[in-house]
């Protein structure tokens, strides 16, 4: 996923070891999404002016 939003010009974005899994298994925050919705506008990530 990570990559995927550095292709599409987004910086500051770094990718998940073990995932959304391994984060949710260290009780980290997690937000609910709509099924509807687009996941790349729910990441919190700077996208770059270039």
């Amino acid at each position: 996923m990570a990559r995927l939003l550095v292709e599409k010009g987004y910086r500051e974005v770094w990718p998940l070891l073990g995932g959304f899994d391994a984060w949710e298994a260290l009780d980290y925050p997690l937000e609910p999404i709509l099924a509807s919705a687009s996941p790349l506008p729910l990441i919190a990530a700077v996208k770059s002016s270039a």
